[in-house]
Order: structure tokens, then C-alpha cells, then sequence
């Protein structure tokens, strides 16, 4: 374990982490990155400029911003509800993924599921505000990656969409949707053999105070696909095993090892941190759901230094979050 010393951060959520570079909010406009191990910082479009974000009234305490509730492009009756600052905090930005690495390439682009309704913006560098990613239907998205300048979006009924700097805002459907809509809780991996993976955790409720209606909650599965060909299509299909590789999945933009490069670290698991965003919200205890989880035996233990069975009932926020050095140690 080591310790930084980052005021920069203090103060502040951590809603994102690509490229050695982690997005910071604290419900203001201003949007930054930082890299942890450098301390410096890029600025980035604020959120009243997201497109569903009508307006930032600093003089109106609990109710600084006027927020669509429906999907912006969606012929919809328009619901305009107020919220504050601290729901932008906690809430409004679900994960935010770049598409390069900031430090070598100037072309990047940052892409962030965001709102009631997990909708997709982009913007490139140099942008001054958020553009909306064109989706005709309702339904959400779940999580990002990026490779060489690929944005790779899972969403809620299984379908994988790819775009990039030459197509965005419209994106290609490259998996089509499962027979029925999947439940909360999963995350998108590759490996370093360009194999895609679809993660979905399981949660378990417990009760702390039943007279309260207070819960903590912790996962006790995973349920784990790999995209292959079927009959000519992709498909997602589920299995058991994920080779050597270890998968790093939370807020963060999904990092995928081999274990031949960790000598001390075991193949074929799933390393988590807490992504449950509204526990706060709901009269759930949260924040300090991480593990590791076994995908031979079904086990989960502890992450090193953190023990769950002594502190499930604390509240640890912001959540943990994974970050992958750069430049490397």
C-alpha cells in the first residue's frame, strides 16, 4: 500500500479512470482530470454543457441545475427536473473513458455515460461543450472501453456498439441484442488478444437496521460471457473460465492482465471495486463492495490490505477506484 498526497482531489468523486488519468467532481461545472503520479491536469468541457443540462443556477441553493429527465432525441413529453449540487456530485456522470492517452497524442476524445437515463456524450479535445451520441431506442449503457481509438460501448440489452473520431456521433452496432434484457451490474472487458468479455455482478441485500430500513449489500456471484461466432454472427456465449487473465473492473475503464505478468497474482479472476452509485440514495450502506472473485470456484476473497467482513458496515466514499500508472513505474 502507498500513499499520495493529492489535494487536488480532496473534496471531491472520482467518476472515471483511463490512460493513468482520473476525472474529478465535486458538482460545480468545472470538469478535470489528474493524473495521480504527475499531479497535472487537463480541463475539460463543463457539465452544463451536457445536452440534457438546461442551466446552472449558482444562486439557487439545492436546486442549482435544471435537468432533462427523458432522452434528449426521443419524442418525448420533455420533464425538467431541479437538482443540486450534490446530486451532480454523487450521481450525474456514471464513468468517463478517453480515448488516447492525453500525455502522447492531442487527437484524444473523452466519452462519459451520464443523467437518469445513462446516455452517451462525447467531446474531443479543444471541444467547449459535451455532444450527445445519437441512440433511437431506451435502452441504457452500461460501460465503456477504449483500444487504439475505438470506443467500445456495452449496453443493457447485451448489445456492443463501436465509434471513433471519423463516425461519432453515430456509432455501429457490432453484437445484436440478447433475447432479453440483462439486470444492472456488468462491465465489458478485451483481453490482450482482442477477446471481449461481458461481466455481470451479483448483488445480495443485508439488512443492518430492519427498523430503519437500512441495508448494506455485498456480491456473491458473477455471471461471465465471451463474444464469439456463431453460425456466422457474434454472439455472446457464457463460460466458466477466462484463461490467465485478470480482470480489473469498477468505475474505471476495464483493464485486462496476464497473469505471466504478474508472477504473483492467480489467472482466471475478477478483481472489483464498488460501482453500486445510488446505494447513497436508496438507504444502502455502500461504497466498500470489493473483492476478488474466483471464476474457477466461485470464491471471492478480500482485496489485499481490505477486509470485508470487518468493514462491510462502514461507509468508504468515494469508492476505491483502479488506476493504471502512466507513464509506468
Amino acid at each position: 500500500m502507498y500513499k499520495l498526497e493529492l489535494p487536488k482531489v480532496q473534496g471531491k468523486l472520482l467518476r472515471g479512470s483511463s490512460h493513468g488519468w482520473v476525472l474529478m467532481i465535486n458538482g460545480y461545472p468545472e470538469l478535470n482530470l489528474i493524473n495521480p503520479l504527475t499531479r497535472a491536469q487537463i480541463q475539460l468541457p463543463p457539465i452544463d454543457t451536457f445536452p440534457d443540462v438546461l442551466g446552472y443556477r449558482p444562486y439557487m441553493a439545492d436546486e442549482e441545475y435544471l435537468i432533462l429527465r427523458v432522452r434528449p432525441n426521443l419524442p418525448k413529453p420533455a420533464k425538467v427536473q431541479v437538482e443540486s449540487i450534490a446530486y451532480v456530485r454523487d450521481v450525474f456522470i456514471h464513468k468517463l473513458v478517453l480515448s488516447s492517452n492525453p500525455t502522447t497524442s492531442k487527437e484524444y476524445m473523452a466519452m462519459a455515460i451520464y443523467g437518469m437515463v445513462l446516455d452517451l456524450a462525447f467531446c474531443k479535445n479543444g471541444d467547449k461543450k459535451w455532444t450527445l451520441i445519437q441512440q433511437n431506442d431506451q435502452h441504457m449503457n452500461h460501460d465503456i472501453i477504449s483500444h487504439k481509438g475505438k470506443f467500445y460501448v456495452l449496453r443493457n440489452d447485451g448489445g456492443l456498439w463501436v465509434g471513433d473520431s471519423a463516425s461519432l456521433p453515430n456509432m455501429t452496432q457490432l453484437v445484436p441484442s440478447l433475447p432479453r434484457t440483462i439486470l444492472n451490474y456488468f462491465s465489458l472487458a478485451r483481453t490482450i488478444s482482442g477477446e471481449f468479455f461481458m461481466v455481470r455482478k451479483i448483488h445480495k441485500l443485508e439488512p443492518i437496521s430492519r427498523i430503519d430500513h437500512i441495508y448494506s449489500y455485498k456480491t456473491i456471484d458473477f455471471v461471465v460471457y465471451k463474444l464469439d461466432h456463431h453460425q456466422g454472427e457474434l454472439k455472446w456465449r457464457m463460460v466458466k473460465n477466462i484463461g490467465d487473465n485478470l480482470f480489473f473492473v469498477g468505475i474505471n475503464d476495464s483493464l485486462c492482465i496476464s497473469s505471466q505478468n504478474l508472477a504473483r497474482y492467480k489467472g482466471n479472476c475478477i478483481y472489483f471495486t464498488d460501482d453500486y452509485f445510488d446505494c447513497h440514495r436508496e438507504g444502502i450502506v455502500g461504497g466498500h463492495d470489493m473483492g476478488v472473485y474466483n471464476v474457477e470456484d466461485r470464491s471471492i476473497k478480500p482485496l489485499p490490505g481490505y477486509n470485508y467482513y470487518v468493514s462491510h458496515a462502514m461507509l468508504v466514499w468515494p469508492p476505491p477506484i483502479w488506476v493504471s500508472p502512466n507513464p509506468a513505474p
